[in-house]
């Protein structure tokens, strides 16, 4: 029998792997996820000890745009946790 062998999912692989699954799923979608990279409307990055940990999609009034903040576990539940926020985007 074959091991598997489980890689930890980089910020990188994340958001490209979100990107073509939105752009496949529904172009306006994907539009949308390409706004949010294009204009840095995001702060994706991995656990810290000097990093709040959670996840969470709040709105700048003052830039009239929403921003999603995610502390990456290094776990393949990054991709459910940063597609969850990003459906509050």
């Amino acid at each position: 029998m074959q091991s598997l062998e489980y890689t930890r999912p980089s910020r990188t692989e994340i958001i490209n792997s979100l990107y073509t699954t939105y752009m496949l799923t529904d172009a306006e979608l994907g539009d949308i996820y390409a706004y949010m990279l294009q204009f840095g409307l995001y702060d994706i990055e991995r656990q810290s000890s000097e990093r709040f940990e959670g996840a969470f999609t709040t709105y700048f009034e003052g830039y009239d745009a929403p921003f999603l903040f995610a502390t990456l576990t290094q776990t393949n539940s990054d991709y459910l946790t940063v597609s969850h926020e990003f459906g509050h985007f």
